[in-house]
């Protein structure tokens, strides 16, 4: 049976500060009270506490966490915490100095495995990607880093942002990563997070979903045929239908953003000036409810209680014209095989939380031709179950109900 939902990850901002300055940028320009790295005390603090309410993986990012000298030093204590895994979020332009790689490759190789490292590379043309992150040579030197850290055995992914100056270019830069960065063992492709702050630049740098699917594809396929791993990062952020044929990218990363994450970073969106853990802002429903909107289009499809629709600036850039409801038709081509998969719904979210999440394991389940039935906690909202039930039978799912343990 899936497990119900613990706290799972924390992601930790060690800096405003970055040597790059990416037109697509999360981060909004710093208050100048807050405009300085997290302490190294308060850093190890937050590791430590995050650790003991239970979280089991960290993500470090900033800024650009390489520009702290002492990463190494809070790689090394969130290793000896325990945390099972530690993703380092970085444009690897650092990396491409060996002194630094060295001093990472001298931990310990069991240790060493709970590392990793997803360097971003937004563009396969040095041009394209220096206008991008509005650093002249940056390219190569992130090209450098992610070949020096793959060099000293590390686990490398590359992390691309889907823009119009090169999305024309994803097949090509699939080839670039098979060919020139041998070793990588992902690539994630995501869209810009159209945050309020920035929203000048990514209306002039957001393709049409529609003109950059065929590329996307070709490049995915691409990838695949070389054993590279592909993820849509955000692809819950797309609506379903627009995923080109790929609802389980969207499926996947719903569910990988709904797990119970806390952030400590006073700088990132609206968490302000805060020393607590507070939940990740990005993965809240009230965060899509403020930025998303729906189409006419929507009303009709099954897939709508799980599918936030469209950035509220998308709609207005594009229209709902590229929106395709799901039916019944689409469910009764998949075939059914295999028992029933459990799903425990979490007694530890919210009802209405809890159920859309069961909601994406059915779908999950549904697309992989099983069936599936609930298992849900005692006293469960009777309102949250009576929708989990109808959405899983409308796709076609078992509508079979286990009691809690």
């Amino acid at each position: 049976m899936l497990p119900p939902d613990a706290m799972e990850k924390l992601h930790l901002s060690l800096s405003w500060d970055c040597n790059e300055n990416c037109r697509f940028c999360l981060k909004k320009a710093p208050a100048q009270q807050v405009n300085r790295p997290l302490p190294l005390r308060d850093c190890l603090a937050m590791l430590k506490r995050a650790r003991a309410a239970g979280c089991r993986r960290v993500s470090l990012d900033g800024g650009e966490p390489a520009l702290r000298s002492d990463l190494p030093q809070i790689i090394k204590s969130a290793l000896l915490l325990g945390y099972r895994k530690i993703d380092v979020m970085t444009n690897g332009t650092r990396f491409a100095d060996p002194a630094l790689v060295r001093l990472l490759a001298s931990l310990s190789p069991a240790i060493r495995r709970r590392l990793f490292f997803c360097v971003s590379l937004h563009a396969r043309k040095a041009a394209v990607s220096d206008a991008l992150t509005r650093r002249p040579g940056g390219h190569a030197l992130t090209v450098a880093g992610i070949r020096k850290l793959l060099a000293a055995g590390f686990t490398v992914s590359v992390s691309h942002v889907i823009t119009k100056p090169a999305y024309k270019d994803l097949p090509a830069f699939a080839e670039f990563v098979l060919k020139d960065l041998k070793g990588v063992s992902e690539v994630v492709f995501s869209h810009i997070y159209p945050v309020i702050h920035s929203l000048p630049a990514v209306r002039r740098l957001y393709p049409r979903f529609s003109d950059a699917r065929p590329f996307l594809d070709a490049a995915v396929a691409r990838l695949g045929k070389g054993k590279v791993a592909v993820d849509l990062g955000n692809a819950e952020m797309l609506p379903v239908c627009l995923t080109g044929g790929r609802e389980a990218f969207f499926v996947e990363a719903f569910l990988h953003n709904s797990v119970a994450a806390v952030t400590y970073d006073r700088n990132k969106l609206d968490t302000g000036d805060s020393r607590k853990l507070e939940s990740m802002p990005l993965a809240s429903d009230q965060f899509g409810e403020r930025n998303k909107v729906k189409g006419p289009a929507c009303r009709r499809c099954l897939l709508a209680p799980v599918c936030g629709g469209v950035w509220k600036f998308y709609a207005e850039l594009y229209g709902f014209r590229e929106l395709r409801p799901y039916g019944r038709e689409f469910f009764s081509r998949l075939k059914v095989r295999g028992a029933a998969a459990a799903v425990g719904v979490s007694g530890d979210m919210p009802p209405a939380a809890a159920a859309r999440r069961a909601m994406a394991q059915a779908l999950a389940a549904r697309l992989k031709g099983r069936r599936v039935r609930f298992v849900f906690p005692r006293s469960f909202d009777k309102k949250a179950a009576a929708g989990l039930l109808s959405f899983a039978a409308e796709i076609g799912a078992v509508k079979a109900q286990g009691k809690g343990q």
